[in-house]
């Protein structure tokens, strides 16, 4: 695979960026995702880049040069997320990642990515809108909502406990919720309690008594739903409707006829009056006429299609087989989807329950409107949903304690949701950052509210990993931190195209030996430490004599196998601190750095490594070679060396001359007779 199929492959764009002393900017090359992210060209921007600040978001535009400009001034990586804002509206949210160079004209030359993340920045806004949306319904909803944690404390009420209980949200906040319940129906919630924590995600609705602050006893009807798997509302979700009157209305009808229909008609919730054989409608309350927009005599003509979806399981059938089960089984509640006279449709919670009328037996159905409940529902799923993205993402609380993880989190990682919640981050520590680098992060997060950056973590196998991670910190009203929100994401096959991309760039493919690119790079920086410390260097030419027959005989892979074993010799001949490079072909050149101040000693060092290469070279190499029918046979060959050796201290010639002296002296050494030592005279 070449360098531009592997560019090609790698994720966003792939570039280099030129800034010139004049302020001039180019791109000397751009990978073909260009035309997709910028809808440029690489052709008309290689000479003059300004085109590719055209379409930069004018909110951004400021920032995105200041950060150009503070990499180019301290030769600081540059990372960046900004926006591309097109002509027709398209928005693109964007990450700069480059590497900035000083040039020998003073210009500075970035080699980087840019990748798109539009898809992650619209995921966690719609994340946070969902999360907004849920606070303003539960804060205006007219039903009173608690929110009961795993401790069965009140960890959310809703403001209109105060016309409920009489007393303000805060005054419950954290206390137990059985404080408010009546002694006596204690039974009736713990059994709730335990049915809704083993249906999680059902709606189960029972009745009972909460105290006022004024002394009083308040008949309550609540529906309790478990989204302890919720990550926006982990906990129990509780709505608690005053039922007095509802109370009130249903004794009065069991007492009295007559005085039936003054509070029938005053109750907030809509009631009907059903024959308990067949069904058919008898009475609705005033609610009913105005919830439906009918009047009674309509009501009476209808049948149950006509007040409902009318198909499965809103029809007939299923509203006739709800009366019968009230009448035999007992009392019976459900959601319903409903139809208003206009066509419109809404939901409801319809509650059944035989009852005695004067002297009939009739079914009542207290019915409420639950629409906005409903849509309530929908969002938290929505947001569950986006939470469930192909990015990991944990929130904890204030103290960094996990609470909740989502299923990318597990596939990225390793650990389960079970393994991770009530651990820290601090789970996930690959030991290859210090201590300042998590304290600089932390005062990010601290003064911005944010960071974002890559890390290195560990997975539950022990696998190091690197890892795009942004941490957000959720504030509460007083501006303090109440939870924090991380997005992680597994970069390393990004990262392994990156090392291809190096590896091919410096590296020989074949020995992994650096390259003669690479070679010349650090041979520069050990003329210049040489200048400066005053020790020798030295540069040797390595030629392998006698390697064309092998070739010639056996072919190129068995050429390959010869030269891998011959570049290993050479590499045991030497320190950590010197360089062996392949050249081309079967020449190498091997740099020693920091020998001597002493010329005639820093020779005699280089001449014992020239010999002790040259020795080992000369050994009998024994290499597999294939045959027709796939036989292996072993090939014994010999192979000399002719190398030659120039040395450098406070030199003005560039490295190509040093380059070029040690090839002259290995051509003395082939000229001599081969498998021979020879020193660049640089006085001859």
């Amino acid at each position: 695979m070449d360098l531009h199929k592997i560019i090609s492959l790698a994720p966003g764009i792939v570039y280099q960026f030129r800034l010139r002393l004049d302020g001039s900017t180019c791109v000397p090359y751009a990978s073909k995702a260009i035309r997709e992210i910028y809808r440029l060209n690489p052709e008309e921007i290689r000479e003059d880049a300004s085109k590719v600040f055209i379409h930069v978001h004018p909110d951004d535009l400021e920032n995105h040069m200041a950060s150009i400009q503070a990499s180019a001034r301290d030769l600081t990586p540059w990372q960046n997320e900004y926006r591309l804002k097109f002509d027709d509206g398209t928005v693109r949210w964007l990450y700069g990642n480059a590497l900035p160079q000083r040039e020998a004209d003073g210009s500075t030359l970035w080699h980087g990515f840019i990748t798109d993340i539009t898809e992650r920045k619209n995921s966690e806004e719609r994340l946070l809108k969902s999360e907004e949306k849920l606070r303003a319904y539960l804060d205006n909803i007219s039903d009173t909502i608690w929110l009961i944690d795993t401790n069965l404390s009140m960890a959310y009420v809703s403001p209109s406990v105060i016309s409920l209980l009489g007393v303000l949200p805060g005054e419950l906040i954290g206390r137990p919720s059985a404080l408010v319940i009546h002694p006596d129906d204690m039974d009736i919630v713990t059994n709730a309690q335990c049915y809704v924590m083993e249906h999680p995600g059902e709606p189960h609705t029972v009745q009972y008594r909460v105290s006022h602050k004024d002394g009083r006893w308040i008949d309550v009807e609540s529906t309790g739903v478990n989204m302890l798997g919720n990550p926006v509302i982990n906990g129990v979700l509780v709505t608690m409707r005053d039922i007095t009157e509802r109370k009130q209305a249903e004794q009065i009808l069991a007492e009295s006829e007559s005085r039936f229909r003054e509070i029938f008609n005053t109750v907030s919730d809509a009631i009907f009056i059903h024959d308990t054989e067949t069904g058919r409608i008898v009475d609705v309350n005033r609610r009913m006429c105005e919830m439906y927009g009918v009047t009674r005599e309509e009501v009476i003509a209808c049948g149950p299609d006509d007040l409902s979806a009318g198909v499965p399981p809103y029809s007939s059938a299923e509203a006739i087989e709800k009366i019968r089960l009230a009448r035999t089984e007992g009392p019976q509640t459900f959601d319903w989807l409903a139809r208003a006279r206009d066509g419109r449709f809404f939901w409801v919670e319809v509650s059944l329950r035989f009852a005695h009328i004067g002297n009939q037996q009739r079914i009542l159905a207290v019915v409420r409107d639950i629409s906005e409940r409903k849509h309530m529902d929908m969002e938290l799923r929505i947001a569950a949903i986006a939470f469930e993205s192909q990015d990991g993402m944990v929130i904890t609380d204030a103290n960094s304690v996990i609470l909740r993880v989502n299923r990318a989190f597990t596939e990225i990682t390793g650990y389960t949701a079970e393994e991770a919640v009530g651990q820290t981050p601090r789970l996930l520590k690959s030991g290859s950052h210090d201590t300042a680098f998590y304290a600089a992060m932390w005062e990010s997060i601290r003064h911005t509210g944010t960071w974002h950056g890559e890390i290195w973590n560990r997975r539950k196998s022990g696998e190091i990993y690197p890892e795009q991670l942004t941490i957000t910190a959720v504030k509460g009203d007083r501006g303090e931190a109440t939870h924090y929100v991380a997005t992680l994401c597994d970069i390393t096959e990004r990262k392994a195209a990156e090392e291809e991309i190096y590896n091919l760039a410096f590296y020989d493919a074949l020995t992994k030996l650096p390259n003669r690119r690479l070679l010349g790079d650090r041979l520069g920086q050990a003329m210049a430490a040489s200048k400066r410390s005053g020790l020798y260097g030295a540069l040797m030419f390595l030629d392998l004599d006698n390697f064309k027959p092998l070739n010639d005989t056996y072919g190129h892979d068995v050429g390959d196998l010869l030269l891998m074993e011959a570049s290993r010799r050479i590499a045991s001949c030497v320190r950590e601190v010197d360089t062996v490079a392949r050249f081309g072909g079967d020449e190498f050149v091997v740099m020693l750095s920091e020998l001597d101040a002493d010329k005639a000693e820093s020779t005699a060092q280089a001449g014992i490594v020239a010999e002790k290469i040259r020795t080992i070279l000369a050994e009998p190499y024994l290499l597999a070679c294939k045959q027709e029918g796939d036989a292996e046979i072993a090939v014994e060959h010999h192979c000399t060396s002719s190398i030659g050796v120039a040395l450098f201290l406070n030199h003005k010639a560039r490295p190509e001359d040093v380059i070029k002296w040690a090839d002259m002296a290995m051509y003395q050494a082939k000229e001599g007779g081969r498998n021979l030592i020879r020193f660049f005279d640089s006085e001859s």
